[in-house]
């Protein structure tokens, strides 16, 4: 039984190649409507799909790249035995500032007083603020800044004054403070104590937002 042998190889020209390609959009329109929103719509989720996780990744590596997240507080716990709060060493800032990760240390305490607006208001009406005593170095080590006057300082921390987180300003009435005008003055116990600064809100420490700050001189640390 004889084979036929295959004849020489047919190659298509450039136009028969078109011709060939635009036969089945021809002969069937919708289907190849169809095939062609299919794959669009195709292509068009994987770039979104890979556009939403790209966005999310960057904006959680922004996230994690502002100062601030690194933030640690170390405080005393209350003591169930004895039923107290213990207090901390004096020296529990410059003990931490030496372990080899830490960059800035610094240290607060709760004075547990009151404060007013004016001595006009009776000491048991408070404004439910915190009062804290606070070092001079605590504004670098929140990544906080202030948004009017300046933060406690050697100078004025001589001086019966306070600085005003962002919420405790609002609360108080005192959200700006004039360069050359009178500065305003909030009462705390059964004295006036001057405001020389306002902070800016800290998204990423809001705890300092809400309490008034005073020199931290004088005052033990808790």
């Amino acid at each position: 039984m004889s084979q036929r042998k295959p004849g020489p190889a047919v190659r298509l020209g450039p136009s028969d190649v078109v011709l060939l390609g635009l036969l089945g959009p021809r002969t069937r329109p919708l289907r190849a409507v169809l095939s062609a929103l299919g794959i669009s719509i195709g292509i068009a989720t994987v770039i979104v799909i890979i556009g939403i996780s790209a966005s999310g990744q960057r904006a959680l590596d922004e996230r994690l790249s502002l100062p601030g997240t690194n933030l640690l507080r170390a405080e005393a716990q209350f003591d169930q035995g004895t039923r107290t709060l213990p207090p901390v060493p004096a020296e529990a800032a410059k003990m931490t500032a030496r372990i080899p990760p830490v960059q800035l240390v610094s240290q607060v305490a709760n004075t547990h007083a009151q404060v007013r607006r004016s001595a006009a208001i009776p000491a048991s009406e408070g404004s439910g603020l915190t009062v804290l005593a606070a070092a001079n170095d605590l504004l670098p080590v929140l990544g906080a800044h202030v948004a009017s006057g300046v933060f406690l300082n050697p100078a004025n921390a001589a001086f019966p004054t306070v600085v005003l987180g962002a919420v405790a300003a609002t609360r108080l009435g005192i959200t700006s403070l004039t360069p050359q005008g009178r500065q305003p003055a909030v009462w705390i116990g059964e004295r006036a104590f001057t405001v020389v600064g306002v902070l800016a809100p800290s998204p990423l420490a809001p705890e300092i937002d809400g309490p008034c700050w005073s020199a931290g001189r004088r005052r033990s640390v808790t």
